[in-house]
Parts: structure tokens; sequence; C-alpha cells
């Protein structure tokens, strides 16, 4: 099993305090932070343990969805991301790293990147 960083953004903007905090107690116990994306989204962040990425994925989703569902049912998800911890942790070390701590959660959420760094 590996550790594995999971980013979730929904198509929730203007997101109350009482969600967050909801979706934190639904998302106890898996190092996770609810947060708002740069475009004003409610996200999420969970670290789970998982034999692969597809599966870190589907129980992220799974449990994140859980505290969605009763508490803004209308929300979609409309990005995510997975990682190991391990590169989560050389992401948020790199000083080239585009990523914008969200001193709120002390999670990092993603921004684009420039064009010169993106795959081709």
């Amino acid at each position: 099993m590996s550790s594995w960083r999971v980013y979730l953004e929904y198509d929730a903007s203007g997101t109350s305090s009482e969600l967050h905090e909801y979706v934190r107690a639904a998302i106890a116990g898996l190092d996770g932070a609810p947060t708002v994306a740069p475009n004003g989204n409610f996200a999420v962040y969970l670290s789970v343990e998982a034999m692969d990425c597809e599966t870190a994925l589907a129980g992220a989703r799974h449990t994140a969805n859980l505290g969605m569902r009763d508490a803004h049912r209308a929300a979609r998800v409309v990005g995510m991301e997975v990682m190991t911890e391990r590169e989560f942790r050389r992401r948020r070390s790199s000083p080239m790293e585009t990523d914008v701590l969200d001193e709120a959660s002390s999670r990092v959420a993603p921004r684009s990147v420039p064009d010169n760094r993106r795959p081709k």
C-alpha cells in the first residue's frame, strides 16, 4: 500500500463555513481539509492509503462525496488530482512550483502551469 494525496474540486462556489465544517467532520481521520480553489470553487484534500492511483481516487471520491451529498446535493466534481504523498512533498518543497499554499488549510491548491512548463 502507498500513501496518496487526492484533490477534488466541486462546481460549488461561495460555500458557507458550515459546509466546510460538515465536510471536515465527514473526512475526519483521512488527514483531509476542505479549502477553496483559486477560482472560488469548493475543494477538498484527502490522504488515503491504497494500492494504486485509481483505488486512491475512488476511495477519496466516495468519502468526500458522502459529505457533499448531504450538505450540497447539486455539487459535482469538476477537477481532480492524485499523486503519491512523496510527489506531493516534493512539489511543496520545490522553489520552481507555481502552487500556492492555502494558509487556511495548510494544503497546496493547484494553480495553472505556465505555458513553458506544460507537457507538449
